[in-house]
């Protein structure tokens, strides 16, 4: 008995030892894992605090956006005649213009180029269809035959006036009619191309207009692109290309925020 109390007397202090060793440690464990758990919440909050940070200034963005489109108070930013500016746009505006069209409206509205190049093209080549319908053999004979009896004239004419020594000059039939049937179809027929371009131009010019809140109104359009096609269209190039850069650029300070 005595060696049992021994015992236990010596094992008591070390039980108690680790009894405390491990409240010690489950302490410890807690306040880790307490630790683990406040920065968890901590990063979670800085990383909501900085999304919404983001947001706002991506909301901002386009609040700014929104309300550029909605005012309709800005300026184009070059003229219509700088084409200088771009050679490439105002060569491709000049050899192409449906390839030209296309692209600006790809650039501005992100829509497809080869839509827009082939709603620029369709009038033009009913245009052509019509022109050359009209214009057919049977107009050609009768246009050949005007010039002959207007050759007639002239010819009777001249031999007047050397018979009467100028006298006749006053009531000869000189230049009666110089537009023939087929020059007439052919100014008919451009005044249709120009107010074609003009249609399909102011189209797409007043989509850049309300797409970037640039003033103006349909019938500038119309007379910019009837009058001037290839400058307009130009002039727009520059326009969808200069707006799309600063787009990205507010887009990028955005994101170094």
């Amino acid at each position: 008995r005595s060696a049992v109390r021994c015992g236990a007397q010596l094992a008591s202090p070390v039980l108690c030892a680790t009894d405390a060793i491990a409240a010690a440690f489950l302490l410890a464990l807690a306040f880790a894992l307490a630790s683990l758990r406040l920065c968890g919440v901590r990063t979670q909050t800085m990383g909501r605090d900085d999304q919404v940070q983001i947001d706002e200034e991506l909301l901002r963005a386009g609040e700014q956006f929104d309300v550029r489109e909605e005012a309709g108070t800005g300026n184009w930013s070059s003229g219509t005649f700088s084409c200088h500016r771009n050679v490439a746009s105002c060569s491709l505006s000049c050899c192409c213009p449906c390839v030209q069209y296309g692209f600006n409206q790809r650039i501005a509205s992100h829509e497809s180029c080869v839509k827009w190049a082939t709603i620029w093209m369709v009038p033009m080549v009913l245009l052509f269809i019509l022109f050359h319908t009209l214009d057919s053999p049977s107009v050609s004979a009768e246009q050949l035959m005007l010039q002959a009896d207007y050759a007639a004239d002239a010819a009777a004419a001249k031999a007047a006036r050397h018979a009467s020594h100028g006298g006749a000059d006053r009531d000869s039939p000189k230049a009666t009619s110089l537009l023939t049937p087929h020059k007439q179809l052919v100014l008919v027929f451009l005044f249709l191309g120009m107010a074609a371009t003009g249609v399909v131009g102011a189209i797409g010019r007043s989509r850049i207009r309300k797409r970037y809140n640039i003033s103006g109104g349909m019938l500038n359009d119309f007379l910019c692109h009837c009058c001037c096609h290839c400058c307009s269209l130009a002039r727009e190039a520059r326009e969808v290309r200069t707006q799309a850069i600063q787009e990205v650029l507010a887009i990028s300070d955005v994101d170094d925020l």
